[in-house]
């Protein structure tokens, strides 16, 4: 499995970098979110494009029209059915959004609490966070009822647990320590 997120890791910035050489980042990035969304929602195409039995060039007149106009894209997908390796196609997707981000100097980080923030939390948290984490954000907002109450941020590489379930939490590890 770590073999496969190294290899999807390859391919996407491979596709990065020749995305940048033409400016097309952004156009590429909403092209893999699209073809990702027509091959989930399509599971017997999908079954199809890895079939050994029919013929690339017949697989590629399949997924042709469902393509954007982008012939790097259509390039990139061809490369990936021949060599088998479309199953990693959410792999990538994720690896490429990692790589955007970092070129836009962007933190996704997500929000849990127990019951749906406001609006006015929302903006709240998209205010302060930035100084918080010195980048600029995308949230993500999460309702997980266990949590009790407060929140649980958490970024790429760190989160920060003030929900009362983390608390119980700390206080029960603490309490077995003595």
């Amino acid at each position: 499995m770590s073999s496969d997120l190294a290899l999807a890791g390859k391919y996407a910035n491979a596709l990065f970098a020749a995305a940048a050489e033409h400016h097309q980042e952004h156009a590429e990035e909403e092209g893999l979110k699209k073809v990702e969304e027509i091959f989930t929602s399509q599971p017997k195409l999908l079954d199809a494009l890895g079939h050994p039995a029919i013929a690339l060039t017949d697989k590629m007149r399949l997924v042709k029209p469902l393509l954007s106009n982008s012939s790097l894209l259509t390039s990139f997908i061809e490369l990936l059915i021949s060599r088998k390796r479309l199953f990693l196609l959410p792999e990538i997707r994720k690896a490429y959004a990692v790589l955007m981000d970092a070129k836009e100097g962007v933190e996704p980080v997500t929000v849990s609490s127990a019951y749906k923030l406001t609006e006015a939390d929302r903006k709240r948290l998209e205010k302060s966070l930035p100084g918080w984490l010195g980048k600029k954000v995308r949230l993500q907002l999460e309702v997980e009822p266990h949590l009790i109450g407060g929140l649980r941020i958490r970024t790429r590489e760190a989160e920060c647990d003030q929900s009362i379930r983390g608390q119980l939490s700390q206080l029960q590890r603490y309490l077995s320590a003595q």
